[in-house]
């Protein structure tokens, strides 16, 4: 079997060439059963990841199915503390949110799926934490369920996923 091993990949001119660096990714599977109305971390659905160049970028793709039972659900992605993939940040009273989805008003819940990709630009090569939290306006919520007839009962949904790539710049 062949090997080619490099430290760099460039241009002819000398110029180096961005490239994949490394990936992390974590699933979740189970089910994870909410009523907080403030943002509250997704248990399971965290990943860390170090950069090995504070240039570097980092490649996100997130997806989350969520439920309630009639209610607002909020989703954010969070790098540390901060919430990162949301909109115009003018008026400090805005929700940050990544996505958000409306279950129908009769308490037959239906599921709202919310996948995102966002570049970051991190700016270190320490370990960084990558998470989904989530909120609901009132009531229940659920992360990978579909809540059934109102009667607290779930039906288990596709996973959420987070996956990380460095990127070389």
């Amino acid at each position: 079997m062949s090997q080619i091993n490099v430290d760099t990949i460039a241009t002819a001119a000398g110029v180096e060439q961005a490239r994949l660096v490394q990936v992390q990714s974590v699933t979740k599977t189970s089910i994870f059963t909410f009523t907080a109305t403030s943002f509250t971390d997704v248990t399971g659905l965290t990943q860390a990841i170090t950069p090995t160049n504070s240039a570097n970028k980092i490649l996100v793709f997130f997806s989350t199915n969520t439920s309630s039972d009639g209610n607002r659900v909020m989703t954010s992605l969070v790098r540390g503390s901060t919430h990162i993939y949301v909109g115009d940040a003018s008026g400090s009273n805005r929700v940050r949110a990544s996505g958000f989805g409306y279950d129908s008003s009769d308490g037959s819940a239906t599921s709202e799926m919310v996948s995102g990709v966002f570049l970051d630009s991190p700016n270190t090569t320490s370990s960084t934490t990558y998470k989904i939290q989530v909120q609901v306006n009132a009531g229940n919520g659920a992360v990978n369920a579909t809540q059934l007839n109102n009667d607290n009962t779930y039906m288990p949904l596709l996973p959420s996923t987070i996956t990380l790539m460095e990127i070389r710049t």
